[in-house]
């Protein structure tokens, strides 16, 4: 068997596992394909004409039962939204964790150094970030 090299797209940039497989509908797509199907065309029909399984459209059929076009593309929008703020939330989370442990020790200029050595190693972040959460503290 030949040695195939795996494209750029296929791998994660993360370097864990592979990346996430690309649809072969967008969801505006796939609602529609529901629609039909739920105004009473055959299932196996619209999976023929539309090129994916009976099962890709009864999992698409769990996710959007009853929207629409427009709602599914709210939906994503809603998605992207809440996975943005979720970061948000852990980086300031992160900053606040690391203020009151700092808060919590003396802060002599040898301990300073010390402490920002330590927040290096415990929450991997930069040297700067560090003295910088230091002199708020």
């Amino acid at each position: 068997m030949a040695y195939v090299e795996e494209s750029a797209a296929s791998k994660n940039p993360w370097g864990r596992g592979r990346a996430k497989k690309k649809s072969k509908l967008t969801l505006e797509q796939s609602a529609l394909a529901i629609k039909h199907v739920e105004i009473s065309t055959a299932a196996t029909e619209v999976c023929r004409k539309v090129g994916i399984s009976e099962a890709t459209l009864c999992n698409g059929q769990k996710k959007f039962a009853g929207l629409g076009a427009p709602e599914v593309r709210r939906l994503k929008h809603f998605k992207g939204e809440t996975r943005r703020l979720k970061g948000v939330v852990a980086d300031l989370t992160l900053d606040k964790e690391m203020r009151q442990e700092v808060l919590r020790k003396t802060l002599k200029p040898a301990r300073r150094r010390a402490l920002a050595g330590w927040m290096v190693e415990r929450y991997r972040v930069s040297v700067r970030l560090a003295t910088a959460l230091m002199r708020l503290a």
